[in-house]
Order: structure tokens, then sequence, then C-alpha cells
């Protein structure tokens, strides 16, 4: 160990003094840092596509027209807003099953609004194998056919391994 005082003869203003001083903070930082990245890093075995855990996601009207990317196993909510007191409900027009898997579709009453008043219909689909899915859904009357048709819901699932 160096004997600063001895050396500068014990004068702790003396531009010596202060440069060591300077360097010697630097080096501690320095090492303080590199020991918290290092604690941060990936070890090079890691495979950074592998997923540890299935995500859900959840869709909304405003979400028409997108195209969506999701893994196997995640699950997909439809959340979409329906008044079945009108004779109008949401239902599947088109989907690739091999692709997205369909869980259900359920209604939940509005908890808030006045007895006939628009709840919501969600429905839940899983990734099932990689591909595209081009999930149609409509708004209509079923017993009235295509022409009862008043709105319509298009994404775009891409599943991935």
């Amino acid at each position: 160990m160096i004997d600063l005082e001895r050396i500068e003869g014990g004068d702790r203003n003396q531009p010596f003094y202060q440069k060591v001083m300077a360097v010697g903070s630097f080096l501690v930082i320095l090492g303080v840092l590199l020991v918290a990245l290092w604690g941060c890093s990936v070890s090079p075995t890691t495979d950074m596509t592998q997923r540890v855990s299935m995500s859900e996601i959840t869709l909304t009207q405003a979400d028409n027209g997108r195209t969506i990317d999701i893994w196997v196993g995640d699950r997909l909510d439809v959340n979409l807003r329906e008044n079945p007191t009108t004779g109008f409900q949401w239902g599947i027009d088109q989907n690739n099953d091999e692709v997205l898997r369909v869980e259900g579709a359920e209604y939940i009453s509005p908890t808030t609004s006045p007895i006939g008043g628009a709840g919501q219909r969600t429905f839940t689909f899983i990734g099932q194998q990689s591909g595209t899915a081009e999930l149609r859904l409509k708004l209509w009357r079923e017993w009235q056919g295509e022409s009862s048709v008043v709105e319509r819901f298009t994404v775009t699932i891409q599943v991935h391994d």
C-alpha cells in the first residue's frame, strides 16, 4: 500500500493526492457497476426464444382490423359489447380451429345498466399450433340469416411456437 502522506509530505491539498483520490473513486464506482451488470447478464446457454409462462391477451372492438401475435398455449379473450334483448348476438363467422381453438363464449350482464342494457360477450380462444387464423365475428340475428348482420369484427391471429 502506498503511504500518500509520506510521499507527498502529508498535504492533502496537493494535486497528486487529489488525482489519486479521483482515480480511486472512479475505480470503485466502475467495479460496482461491473458487478451489477454481471449479475444481470444472460448465460450463453439460455434459450431466449423459450417462454416461461403463457399469456392472456384481451381484445376489444378497438382492435378490429389488427394483426395480433400470440404463442401456442396463450389465451385470447375477445370482449365485445352486446345487447341480446334486441335479438342481436355476436357469433363466430370464421376461424381456423387447427390454429386457434375455441374454448367458449359467455355473456356478462351489465351490473349498473337498467334492464335491457348492453352487456359484454366474451369469446375465449387458445393458441393451438403455429399458423395464421383470420378470426371473423358478426353481430346478427341468427334466425334472420346473413342479411341481419349489423356489425363485423375481424382480426388476424398469428400463432407462433
